[in-house]
């Protein structure tokens, strides 16, 4: 396969098509999400296992993580008070 224009080691070579990421792109990406797939399932274990650790709810710590990271952590502190109050007030 030494003359193979699809051969990974003759990507350069190939003549970029217009729409078309080159093929070492596209690699990249394909590796790029194999690696957030890994990431989201250990995410989603380490939650479970620390939720359950800790006694309280998976949806809880994940929406907890999730303010702290997008800096939202007044949103979800009314948001809680807000289900605090309906459920109060429901029950």
């Amino acid at each position: 396969m030494a003359n193979d224009r699809n051969a990974p080691e003759n990507f350069e070579l190939q003549q970029p098509r217009e729409g078309v990421p080159p093929a070492g792109v596209i690699d990249e990406l394909r590796r790029l999400r194999r690696g957030a797939t890994e990431a989201v399932y250990s995410y989603s274990s380490a939650i479970e296992a620390q939720a359950e650790k800790h006694g309280i709810k998976r949806g809880a710590l994940r929406r907890f993580i999730t303010a702290l990271e997008r800096d939202k952590t007044k949103d979800a502190q009314q948001e809680a008070s807000d289900l605090e109050r309906l459920i109060e007030a429901l029950l």
